[in-house]
């Protein structure tokens, strides 16, 4: 999921606007584009809703990061079961089974977060096969060329 752009996205509007009306607008126009893409309204609204003001105060905000922030990312498919799982408990019976391991302790400290990606529709195994098809072409590079060498 996109979540970490959309946020980021936010944070640049709100530093780009030059008043709130703007801000808001420009936000709105955000998750039409995020809707549009078919994200989950519900989700969509969660994120504006609970990042809209903090984005708008903390705009011009300077946060120095040490890069040494340690996370573990686990990653799956956009699925709505993540909705109802709460991930601070995953990470307890994690770190729980691996207690008293060998496992490095950086990786018992790390924060778990959740990456999720759209699984493949339709249209995604158009556009692969399309892709792999134009491949056995080697002269094509539009598809009006394509159509030139099958002499349609």
């Amino acid at each position: 999921m996109k979540k970490g752009n959309f946020l980021g996205e936010m944070s640049r509007l709100a530093a780009l606007s030059s008043n709130l009306d703007i801000y808001k607008q420009s936000v709105e126009e955000l998750a039409s584009t995020y809707l549009s893409r078919e994200y989950p309204l519900n989700m969509v609204k969660d994120w504006i809703t609970l990042n809209y003001y903090e984005r708008w105060e903390t705009r011009y905000r300077v946060v120095k990061h040490t890069g040494t922030e340690n996370i573990m990312v686990v990653k799956s498919i956009l699925n709505p079961i993540w909705d109802f799982i709460d991930v601070r408990n995953v990470q307890k019976g994690i770190q729980d089974t691996w207690e008293g391991s060998e496992i490095p302790s950086k990786l018992l400290e790390a924060t778990l977060i959740i990456s999720r990606k759209w699984t493949m529709n339709f249209g995604d195994l158009v556009q692969h096969f399309n892709a792999t098809y134009l491949e056995s072409f080697p002269d094509v590079t539009t598809l009006g060329d394509l159509f030139q060498s099958l002499h349609l």
